[in-house]
């Protein structure tokens, strides 16, 4: 056993005892030096903090959920994106770092937040090491590699920014790596212990799960695999709790809702049903693997072959768990590693997440098999030459901060070109004074962006968009005006950001909101035609365009561009705020309508429903309707005499469901009127009301409410989207 491997013998139950406080207290020191560390140099890298759209868009959506959506494991729709659409699949408020600092200090700080992940990364790398059986200094050394190099502690990023940008994810690398040390190391658990094992083995995955359920998946086949590689090695009692927790596992998921709930908001989505349609930039190799990153992250290359180079020597020099548990690694990273190399190559034309997002469960052991290469030749020397016992701990302790701090002293921090917060301006001020929304205020629109055409002649797609949105609109003005630089100052968009996307809303944008060229992807729609009369129906009052765009609106302000053009504020003439009441109703099939809605339509009179909708014509007249905000949803008013069929500014879905007002405004509901919700327009939410309501417009979809997601998958194969899709080809309005 070599020195690295152990930080005190343990001859006796007392000296077991005091070994593993004394372990506990070395980790502790480390995280309290950490801590520290993150405190000097995270200031002064601020502009990485949360950089780019990725990094903004999740701070900005932890505020939004908390406020919005509040503390629960159901998902609200969003005031803010894509017309009511479902929130982006992280629950923000199950992130611990994020909720306590909303309910201590109001607000969330990134400098707070990347020391708080920071610490959380080290646990799991140390946890993960532990759980491969290698020593703490392996673990601790380990954790310090992986912290610096994921996350902004040195003056540029040496690997892959994933972490970095979205530093949430790491609650995820955590959990995953408990669930890895309890099926791996029983020897580690006394009898007592075991029950707590128990409970944490069935706990830990459903908790991934429900904070994020969605992105939990890339962890799963590492876990599936170090699961079953233990089911294979126990003895017949370690077998029995591993299969019976695992069957205890399915059955609690079963039970509560959350494998419908998982499918369903997985499945109704854009990339469920038109992934053949999406741009693929699965092409490229750095798509694969840490490995290839390309020049600017060469340590990426380094920290895999070293990790499987070490994980190849444990095999060979060591016995035992240590030697199973690093051929099971080895394993993995080949699947993760190969798998990626078909999604790159044209065997298959996959257009999902890229491979490289699964080896995110893998960097732990990267670093910790790196680490491994050193220390099986340290213990050969440590056998034959006296060294001190601690010497290897406090090297471990000590090297990786004053390397960090070292490399600050003589490197400056970068200037960053993407600002955080976003900055505001004269078109961010006109929209946030207009039709920003708040608790209680009545819905008065959305802004819809249309910039980034002029940026290329021909086809564009999101990522000419993207690119036209930093070299012109962030740099220039400090914002986006698309997305985060709008839902930063509660400017709701038609714009998403999300890989729920709904089929319905893809399918009408992609039709009759783009040209037949422009690349469409599957979490952003590609918007680049301005359909005046679908964008009113919409709820859009406002756009925002650069010069491509031509459309009789009256121009309120104009911007000019560092390299092209203006960006121009256009305000259109009559958006529908819930007070279109459409009395020619047309019975047509998805397909048919996607057709007369392509030859152009006048939403104002006349809308569209399915066969069996069983909707009479309306004989009513609408005499009040205001759709104003509330937490997890709306509060509707309407008056009319008659029946009258509204258009409501949102999304269709059977999570929506109304229901007597409460809290503040409970003494307020009045009316003693009827209301319906019904599809309208393929993709629209309508109310079909007579006499005075009001009422509440709640949206819920979680594990104990997955039923009404399961409708709304249901519903697609109903009215035959796939087939409305076929005879309508992308780019038809235009």
């Amino acid at each position: 056993m070599d020195i690295l491997s152990k930080t005190a013998r343990a001859d006796s139950p007392r000296g077991e005892d005091a070994g593993r406080v004394s372990r506990t207290a070395w980790l502790l020191g480390n995280l309290i030096v950490l801590a520290v560390l993150g405190a000097v140099l995270f200031p002064a890298y601020d502009q990485r903090l949360f950089n780019g759209l990725d990094g903004h868009y999740m701070l900005s959506l932890a505020r939004q959920q908390w406020e919005w959506m509040g503390v629960g494991f159901s998902f609200t729709s969003s005031p803010l994106h894509g017309l009511g659409n479902i929130f982006f699949p992280t629950n923000m408020p199950l992130v611990p770092v994020y909720a306590g600092q909303m309910m201590v200090l109001g607000k969330i700080d990134p400098v707070v937040s990347y020391i708080g992940f920071a610490v959380e990364m080290f646990l799991a790398g140390y946890i993960l090491s532990r759980a491969l059986c290698l020593g703490p200094a392996i673990a601790i050394t380990a954790s310090w590699v992986l912290v610096l190099l994921a996350l902004p502690l040195l003056p540029r990023s040496f690997i892959n920014a994933g972490y970095q940008l979205s530093p949430h994810i790491v609650d995820l690398l955590l959990m995953y790596a408990g669930f890895v040390l309890l099926i791996t190391r029983p020897d580690a658990w006394a009898w007592g212990w075991r029950w707590v094992r128990a409970i944490g083995l069935i706990l830990l995955p459903l908790a991934m799960a429900m904070q994020n359920p969605l992105v939990f998946v890339i962890f799963v086949p590492a876990a599936g695999c170090f699961y079953f590689s233990a089911l294979i090695r126990a003895e017949w009692r370690e077998r029995g709790l591993l299969l019976s927790t695992g069957l205890a596992t399915l059955v609690a998921a079963y039970l509560s809702g959350l494998i419908s709930f998982l499918a369903a908001n997985t499945f109704y989505t854009a990339t469920s049903f038109f992934s053949d349609e999406f741009v693929s930039l699965q092409s490229a190799l750095s798509n694969v693997s840490l490995a290839f990153q390309g020049p600017a992250y060469t340590f990426g290359l380094y920290l895999v072959v070293g990790g499987l180079a070490g994980a190849l020597l444990t095999v060979i020099f060591r016995r035992g768990p240590t030697r199973w548990f690093a051929a099971t690694f080895i394993v993995i990273a080949g699947l993760t590693i190969g798998v990626g190399f078909l999604g790159v190559s044209d065997v298959f034309a996959w257009r999902g997440p890229q491979a490289q997002y699964f080896e995110y469960a893998l960097w732990p052991g990267y670093a910790a098999y790196t680490i491994q290469i050193g220390a099986i030749p340290w213990g050969k020397v440590a056998a034959w030459i006296p060294v001190p016992k601690r010497l290897g701990a406090g090297l471990c302790t000590v090297l990786p901060p004053l390397i960090a701090y070292a490399w600050f002293t003589q490197s400056p921090a970068p200037a960053g070109d993407a600002f955080y917060p976003p900055r505001s301006s004269p078109i961010v001020e006109r929209l946030r004074e207009e039709i920003a929304v708040t608790p209680g205020k009545t819905f008065a629109g959305y802004a819809a962006t249309f910039a980034g055409m002029v940026a290329r002649d021909g086809p564009i797609d999101w990522v000419v968009q993207h690119g036209f949105d930093h070299k012109e609109s962030i740099r220039g003005w400090g914002g986006d005006h698309r997305l985060v630089g709008f839902w930063w100052f509660d400017v709701p968009t038609l714009n998403d950001y999300s890989q729920y996307t709904s089929p319905t809303l893809y399918l009408i944008a992609s039709r009759l909101l783009a040209r037949p060229d422009d690349g469409q992807f599957r979490n952003v729609i590609t918007y680049s035609y301005a359909n005046a009369a679908l964008l009113q129906a919409m709820g859009v009052r406002y756009l925002v365009a650069d010069d491509s765009v031509s459309l009789a609106a009256p121009e309120l302000l104009a911007l000019d561009l560092p390299s092209q053009g203006q960006l121009r504020l256009l305000e259109l003439p009559d958006p529908n705020l819930a007070s279109y009441t459409p009395n020619e109703v047309l019975r047509l099939s998805a397909a048919e309508t996607l057709e007369r809605m392509a030859d152009g339509v006048d939403y104002r009179r006349t809308v569209f429903v399915s066969p069996d909708a069983g909707i009479k014509d309306p004989n009513g007249r609408l005499v009040l309707s205001a759709l104003s905000f509330r937490e997890g949803g709306y509060r509707l008013r309407t008056q009319a005499s008659g029946t009258v069929l509204v258009l409501l500014p949102l999304q269709f879905s059977h999570c929506f469901t109304t229901g007597p007002l409460a809290g503040e405004d409970a003494d307020e509901g009045t009316g003693d009127g009827a209301i319906r919700l019904v599809r309208a327009n393929i993709w629209q939410l309508a109310a079909v009301v007579s006499g005075e309501v009001d009422v509440s417009l709640q949206f819920r979809s979680g594990p104990g409410s997955a039923a009404c997601r399961q409708r709304d998958l249901a519903d697609m194969a109903d009215i035959d989207i796939k087939g409305a899709a076929s005879r309508v080809p992308i780019g038809a309005g235009s």
